[in-house]
């Protein structure tokens, strides 16, 4: 599928309301090995991503860690949650890790 088309065809569901925000995963500079399907350019596009649906997810990672909610609502845009995690689990507390991080 031409890009163009592509990047139509989310607007439109976009503006169906069916997702809040076109966004790509995997991306990189670089271009795809082997020229496969996912090659547009040097652009990888796997899937679109609600962001709302990610942010989601990285709180619930977050909290998991043992980030208090409201804390892990805040800031899960913000940090690499895996930047976190190895500290965590290396024996530090969550807040000592977000202020490391950040």
């Amino acid at each position: 599928m031409p890009i163009a088309e592509l990047i139509g065809a989310l607007a439109e569901v976009k503006q169906e309301g069916k997702i809040r925000h076109i966004g790509r995963s995997n991306f990189s500079r670089r271009p795809a090995q082997g020229g496969g399907a996912g090659d547009r350019g040097g652009f990888a596009w796997h899937e679109v991503i609600d962001q709302g649906e990610l942010h989601d997810w990285r709180a619930a990672q977050l909290i998991r860690l043992g980030f208090p909610r409201p804390l892990a609502e805040a800031v899960a845009d913000h940090v690499d949650w895996h930047e976190i995690a190895v500290l965590v689990h290396r024996g530090c507390g969550p807040r000592l890790a977000l202020n490391i991080v950040l």
